[in-house]
């Protein structure tokens, strides 16, 4: 088996319809096609599910499409999901501020805070380029967006807006969905170690894949089998909204299985490094796509048989992380090296420590593993210095 692939087994029921549905549409990667979904799914149920598992867990999924390169297509992926999902919320249609819409990116938090102002607001934030979100995020005036979108992550009852804000309504339980599309060479310029220690990028779930075969001639989507599918996630809209306090529970067959798979997985959660931390929410992504399974056939309990396949794909997600970070200290580090030392040499004489790693955009812990290789082997300069203030810094200079 294909461990960069989703597995056979997670193309069932209306998983296997959407596939249909687009893959010969696009040269798109099935995995895209099968995160996309999840997202149609998500967005559709809302906060109407959830499983309890430590928490609420609910269907919202911050999405990351990664491609080797450009031409992967992840944007046609993401336009085949937002027709569906714009179909079956075409009653928001022209309406100022409706309960469910797609919103190409993020201006900012207050702006992102008047999207959701109200009673359960549901908000698709669709990134056609994470680099340029984290990017945005790191501005100074818009800094407060990574926390905000950290909080809503886990689909709080109420978030209160600024106190300087005083015009604007409160959000109440808000649900947030982003799907985002890179390359790993974007991605390797966009996430620093504060958003992966800090646990922002944990909370992505990242879905590698490679482009098919070329399609010259690229099918188009068939209409009936749309209206169909659609049709089908309305069902399950509808049924969604009678189970009792929205909660689907756990048969102790499934409580045993994921006991048995728990196991492992926690101990590869403890090993250091940056990998493990970067999994440590995959087991929330398992219990999501369960529910999501369970739903699908109008189960108000997952049982095991939902738990093994959402297992399966969770397999599936540590080796795409895996891929998608396996050289990202290297490449980071020698990227970071460089400009370390473009920075030091154009300068041409002692600069502050403060000051470099903000010109950087490093963390303090970042630049200090940046920089200590570059001294020992003799192309940097460390020293100390007194301020205007008596206070005793360091600085760093190129030899």
């Amino acid at each position: 088996m294909n461990t960069l692939e989703i597995p056979e087994v997670a193309w069932k029921g209306l998983f296997q319809d959407y596939r249909s549905l687009v893959g010969d549409t696009t040269e798109a990667s099935d995995n895209f096609h099968f995160a996309t979904f999840c997202q149609v799914l998500g967005c559709t149920i809302g906060r109407r599910l959830h499983v309890y598992h430590a928490s609420k867990l609910y269907l919202n999924f911050y999405t990351c499409l990664v491609g080797r390169t450009g031409l992967t297509r992840k944007d046609t992926t993401l336009n085949r999901g937002s027709d569906i999902l714009s179909r079956l919320h075409a009653e928001s249609d022209g309406e100022p501020n409706p309960l469910f819409r797609i919103i190409r990116g993020i201006r900012s938090y207050e702006g992102l805070l008047d999207e959701l102002s109200g009673d359960r607001k549901v908000r698709m934030i669709w990134v056609p380029e994470l680099l340029s979100l984290l990017a945005k995020a790191k501005q100074e005036s818009l800094s407060n967006i990574i926390p905000a979108l950290t909080e809503l992550y886990d689909c709080p009852d109420r978030v209160n807006p600024p106190i300087h804000q005083k015009d604007a309504a409160d959000c109440k339980e808000p649900f947030v969905s982003i799907i985002a599309g890179t390359t790993q060479a974007w991605l390797q310029k966009a996430l620093t170690e504060r958003d992966i220690y800090g646990g922002f990028a944990n909370r992505w779930t990242y879905f590698f894949g490679l482009p098919k075969e070329p399609k010259p001639n690229p099918a188009k989507v068939n209409p009936n089998k749309r209206d169909e599918l659609i049709e089908a996630i309305n069902d399950i809209r509808i049924w969604a909204e009678s189970v009792p306090n929205g909660e689907v529970t756990i048969s102790s067959d499934a409580e045993n299985l994921f006991a048995n798979y728990y196991e492992s997985y926690y101990r590869r959660c403890q090993e250091d490094g940056l990998i493990p931390t970067l999994i440590v929410r995959v087991q929330d992504f398992v219990w999501k796509l369960a529910l999501l399974y369970a739903a699908c056939e109008m189960h108000e309990e997952i049982q095991a048989q939902h738990l093994e396949i959402a297992i399966c794909v969770g397999d599936y997600i540590e080796a795409s992380i895996l891929e998608v970070f396996a050289n990202f200290g290297t490449a980071k580090t020698k990227d970071n090296e460089n400009r370390v030392l473009d920075i030091l040499r154009s300068e041409g004489g002692p600069i502050p420590e403060r000051e470099l790693y903000r010109r950087l955009n490093l963390s303090a812990r970042e630049l200090q593993a940046t920089i200590e290789p570059l001294v020992k082997i003799g192309l940097v300069k460390n020293s100390h210095r007194l301020t205007e203030a008596g206070r005793r810094i360091r600085t760093y200079e190129a030899i």
